[in-house]
């Protein structure tokens, strides 16, 4: 994982953001022109792309499950941030650390892209 603004951009860009808008929101002082001029930079690190990637790769294994169980939920109104935690005290109670730490990072990508949930 990146540090972080670098970590935030890379975050809002894999969870739906253009480079534009994960740029300012990862810099809320920054104005918009420096947001346009600095995003396609931050785009093109190695590193952030790789974050990016792996936030993806999470978040489908994330949707996969909620797709797996979508026939419990038929007729129910499911937040994904009620899977989210779900998911997280499951694995709590597994004591399972590296899939533990893996949805913490992606409740915090659920989270911002979902914060009006």
């Amino acid at each position: 994982m990146l540090s972080g603004p670098r970590q935030n951009f890379a975050e809002g860009y894999a969870s739906g953001l253009n480079s534009t808008d994960a740029y300012a929101a990862a810099h809320p002082q920054a104005s918009r022109d420096a947001a346009r001029k600095h995003a396609p930079r931050l785009l093109a690190d190695d590193g952030i792309r790789a974050e990016i990637e792996r936030i993806r790769r999470e978040a489908e294994k994330l949707a996969g499950i909620v797709e797996a169980t979508g026939g419990m939920f038929q007729g129910v109104e499911v937040r994904v941030s009620d899977i989210v935690k779900a998911i997280q005290v499951d694995n709590d109670m597994s004591g399972d650390g590296a899939e533990a730490e893996a949805n913490k990072a992606i409740a915090v990508t659920v989270r911002r892209a979902w914060k009006d949930d």
